[in-house]
């Protein structure tokens, strides 16, 4: 004798497997009761904030990208920052997450000082604290010594042109997405600049546009007066 819910599930199975022929359901999908919808919906939220260099101006970082991670360091969102830094990331599934910030800005800001900074939290006369600890770390061995201070001196000196953590550290702030929306601000540095005297480049991206002048094409870049022959 077949016992009535495993006869319930063998029915359902065999009715939603022909109209899956019927309607031709992609590969990889199946039909699933209302109630079982219902239990599987996620919401989402939203997190909004702003996105700014760790100097005395708060810079706001324009043209950069603020990415929403989950617990296993995978992205789920990714937003951009407008002319003032700020940002807006929709559609986010409700949990718990990490803001992080990133750029493709060119690195800079420096100078000798930074490694006499550096030098100076590693033999404690002058502590490093927040984001400016984490840029002192150039040599990505989460620890500060006397290394780090070299390896500022050798790039600012230009016996070296990278670090191998990068160009960029980002403040990491653990962020809960629920019905009410989230506000969440984030600093950046460049590895090194551990006195914050970079002041990072705020123009909009290159927008390029096509015209004709003379009945030629050319082009014209927004940052960029001069007009460059396209070949």
């Amino acid at each position: 004798m077949v016992h009535r819910p495993l006869l319930v599930l063998l029915t359902w199975w065999v009715w939603a497997v022909s109209l899956r022929l019927r309607l031709r359901i992609p590969r990889g999908y199946q039909l699933l009761p209302r109630y079982i919808q219902d239990l599987i919906q996620v919401s989402y939220g939203q997190v909004t904030g702003t996105l700014t260099y760790n100097n005395t101006a708060n810079t706001p970082m324009t043209n950069s990208t603020v990415r929403v991670l989950n617990a296993q360091g995978a992205v789920v969102r990714v937003g951009s920052t407008n002319s003032t830094g700020g940002f807006t990331i929709d559609s986010i599934p409700h949990g718990t997450y990490t803001l992080s910030g990133s750029t493709n800005k060119p690195w800079g800001g420096v100078t000798a000082s930074d490694a006499l900074g550096i030098s100076r939290h590693f033999s404690g006369s002058v502590p490093l604290v927040g984001i400016r600890l984490s840029a002192a770390d150039v040599n990505g061995s989460s620890s500060i010594t006397s290394s780090d201070a070299l390896l500022v001196n050798r790039r600012f000196s230009g016996s070296i042109s990278s670090f191998s953590v990068g160009n960029w550290v980002s403040e990491q702030f653990s962020t809960t997405i629920s019905s009410t929306p989230a506000v969440q601000n984030l600093k950046m540095l460049t590895f090194g600049d551990v006195n914050g005297s970079y002041v990072p480049n705020t123009a909009q991206r290159l927008v390029s546009s096509v015209e004709l002048v003379n009945g030629l094409e050319e082009c014209l870049v927004s940052e960029h007066p001069s007009l460059i022959r396209l070949s």
